[in-house]
């Protein structure tokens, strides 16, 4: 049996999109997606989309736009009509921390007499 890797990938918050409530023959659900921007081994941002489902959706309604989070999902992929479809699917969303604020570099004090620079 293979190794299985737990998939994860930290990012940004940039878009909560309108949750889509629907039923099947398992009941009512809700679907819930959002975009985050990854920094994954870049030092440019990647916009990626994520699926969130019922039990899950509550905590996506909660996110902030520009929180930071770490998502661990499973990637999925599904057929229909002969064209494949892929999803990102969140099985958990931990919010970070954020960082302080920096602090503004401190003014520099005036130079004493003498170290006046020549121009």
């Amino acid at each position: 049996m293979a190794d299985r890797k737990k998939t994860s990938i930290t990012g940004t918050v940039r878009k909560i999109l309108e949750p889509y409530k629907g039923s099947s023959s398992n009941g009512e659900y809700i679907k819930a997606e959002f975009v985050i921007d990854a920094y994954q081994d870049t030092e440019y941002p990647k916009p990626v989309v994520l699926t969130a489902w019922t039990k899950l959706a509550p905590v996506v309604e909660n996110l902030q736009i520009g929180e930071s989070v770490t998502v661990h999902y499973n990637p999925e992929a599904r057929e229909y009509n002969d064209r494949w479809y892929s999803t990102l699917k969140a099985w958990k969303i931990d919010k970070n921390a954020t960082p302080p604020p920096t602090q503004p570099d401190p003014i520099p004090e005036e130079p004493q007499s003498g170290e006046d620079l020549p121009f």
